[in-house]
């Protein structure tokens, strides 16, 4: 069991939150946690992720676990995706989830202290709050951020991300930008169609975690 086993976040990132256990436990990736737990490598880079070892490590229960989950299989055999506790049914589009590239705004890390799941979403583009792009790559070495890295806010070369400069979110219209009735949003609504006709149980869901945007907007 790992030393320190800080409670997920309503609303936070599966991925996230292991990085933020990793850190936490003074580890300089997550792969330590993962090794420990018995996952194999790779485990990260598919939304089919049960955190059952997991949980068995944090001293915690799976269904605590389950619910910040991006895959959950119940009681009965069913297997569902997941993100903030809206059914994404049983299959993903590959557009839907960012698993491997993440991005995120680190002013809202920096000031709620965990990643949250919202920005999971391929279509979430800004942030309200801050009115600025999300961050994807080191601002210094110009790399791609995983989430193998030191912790939230650090970089694999060590650059501290909460100084970087970010690209303020601009108006790019009904197509392309963050558009939802007469409101602006922070999603790229043109991905948001898309993959509401894709599939009708997964349709659903993206209306639905649109009009959770509605909570986002400026």
């Amino acid at each position: 069991m790992l030393v320190r086993t800080p409670a997920p976040m309503p609303t936070e990132s599966l991925f996230g939150y292991i990085l933020r256990v990793s850190e936490t436990n003074g580890y300089d990736t997550p792969r330590h946690i993962l090794n420990y737990a018995g996952y194999e490598r790779g485990s990260m880079r598919s939304a089919i992720f049960l955190v059952d070892k997991l949980a068995e490590i944090l001293g915690c229960n799976v269904s605590e676990l389950e619910a910040i989950a991006y895959y959950i299989i119940d009681e009965n055999g069913k297997r569902t995706f997941r993100i903030r506790n809206h059914n994404l049914g049983t299959k993903l589009p590959i557009e839907f989830l960012r698993i491997t590239k993440p991005s995120f705004c680190p002013q809202c890390v920096q000031e709620h202290k965990f990643i949250d799941a919202f920005w999971d979403l391929y279509f979430a583009v800004a942030c309200p709050q801050h009115r600025c792009q999300l961050l994807s790559t080191c601002p210094i070495c110009k790399m791609y951020l995983r989430w193998f890295r030191p912790g939230l806010l650090t970089c694999n070369c060590g650059t501290n991300l909460i100084d970087s400069a970010l690209e303020p979110a601009s108006w790019r219209g009904r197509a392309n930008g963050y558009y939802e009735g007469e409101t602006k949003l922070c999603i790229n609504t043109r991905l948001a169609q898309y993959l509401a006709l894709s599939d009708a149980r997964t349709g659903e869901s993206v209306i639905a975690l649109i009009n959770l945007a509605n909570g986002k907007t400026w």
